[in-house]
């Protein structure tokens, strides 16, 4: 009786430890799969392999992806910067709120420029795929995102 019930306890023990260490490795693998790659060529051997792209639309897609990467890192750090003087802002025993909104505005129009950036690029992006590229492009976009959101809809 004693070691049936270790045996079950060893069962279970063994169930939620496999569970935690495939939780975590998921988790790994989706972080590293939306993180924005700093290596164009990198990015472009993914989306190769995804759309079936040519040597020549890799160069492309890297080099168009390198001088994305260059605009959005400045704008990154700009963020961060306001994003900290915001958080010191809050932190001060007295709010000033007009600096405080001014802030906020700030960040919004560097996210819109950001955001804006990212598109830009994908549209361009998109101008040098093959129709049946531009269809498994669309459908890689929509599997991103969940169902619920406007985007997922459609184009």
């Amino acid at each position: 009786m004693k070691t049936k019930v270790l045996l079950i306890l060893l069962i279970i023990s063994v169930g939620l430890n496999l569970g935690v260490l495939i939780e975590h490795g998921h988790y790994w693998m989706m972080r590293r799969e939306f993180a924005v790659r700093k290596d164009g060529l990198q990015h472009a051997k993914r989306l190769q392999k995804k759309l079936n792209l040519t040597e020549d639309q890799v160069k492309l897609v890297a080099a168009d992806h390198d001088k994305m990467v260059k605009i959005i890192d400045p704008i990154k750090e700009q963020l961060k910067a306001k994003r900290i003087e915001l958080m010191t802002i809050l932190a001060a025993d007295n709010v000033d709120e007009a600096q405080a909104n001014k802030l906020i505005g700030d960040i919004s129009a560097l996210q819109m420029k950001l955001e804006k950036t990212v598109l830009d690029n994908a549209i361009n992006m998109r101008k040098n795929l093959t129709p049946e590229q531009q269809k498994k492009f669309k459908e890689m976009l929509h599997k991103d995102f969940d169902n619920t959101t406007p985007f997922a809809k459609g184009f």
